[in-house]
């Protein structure tokens, strides 16, 4: 069934690509001015950013329908059931940190043998790394030729260059809490050139761009939220 097939079956209410679970609405997530309403899974605890990324991985990629090693970096525990439970996917995830990850390793230097995956996930990550080019290098290394990547910053547009603070430490009360106060940089417009220095050939690309207004609402989306990925190629 495709994604518009299948968004017409829905009933009313709101449904999490993620989970796959119906729900009449999705709760608020976050405080204050910077509340949104009808933006987290009560199941799972996607937001949107998660659920638009579940999307165009099912209906955009090949991970659901080839057979693939995956390496998810970082990984976020409302997609992590999903990805692991494909038949189709030898799937490795890793940080430094998290309880989540199978691997416990500095993504700028990391046990794998180089050439070892075809798809990789580095979602929200690079803003945290105190040398950011060594872990795209990094990314580019365990990559098989041919293999993609999908990785996403905050981008502020506003900025033409990215600013970098080597001041930052984590952890810390403030940077648990808030974690991106934690950022040791803040990716303006340059970030593509970043990562085309790192030799990947790089699209960004609108993770929006074909749903349709009704696909958009009954997953909980919002038009005028055009999230972007960038997806990373290694040249064969």
């Amino acid at each position: 069934m495709n994604i518009e097939a299948q968004t017409e079956a829905t009933s009313e209410g709101v449904l999490c690509a993620c989970c796959e679970t119906r729900f009449p609405r999705f709760l608020p997530h976050g405080r204050g001015e910077k509340q949104r309403l009808d933006a987290e899974c009560p199941r799972c605890r996607s937001l949107e950013r998660h659920r638009v990324l579940a999307l165009y991985l099912k209906h955009r990629t090949n991970l659901f329908h080839e057979r693939l090693s995956l390496l998810d970096i970082a990984p976020a525990s409302c997609l992590t059931p999903m990805l692991s439970a494909l038949d189709n996917v030898k799937y490795v995830s890793a940080a430094l940190q998290s309880p989540l990850a199978m691997v416990k390793t500095d993504i700028c230097k990391m046990p794998f043998p180089s050439k070892s995956f075809d798809a990789v996930f580095c979602m929200h990550v690079l803003q945290y790394v105190p040398d950011d080019r060594q872990g795209i290098a990094e990314l580019f290394r365990v990559m098989k030729p041919g293999a993609w990547a999908i990785v996403q910053v905050p981008i502020q547009a506003d900025r033409a260059k990215t600013f970098e603070d080597a001041s930052v430490t984590r952890p810390s009360a403030k940077t648990e809490r808030w974690p991106s106060e934690a950022a040791v940089r803040h990716y303006g417009r340059d970030f593509t050139d970043r990562l085309v220095s790192g030799e990947f050939t790089v699209d960004v690309v609108s993770c929006l761009k074909h749903l349709s207004a009704n696909t958009i609402a009954a997953y909980g989306l919002k038009a005028s939220d055009d999230r972007k990925v960038w997806v990373c190629t290694k040249p064969r």
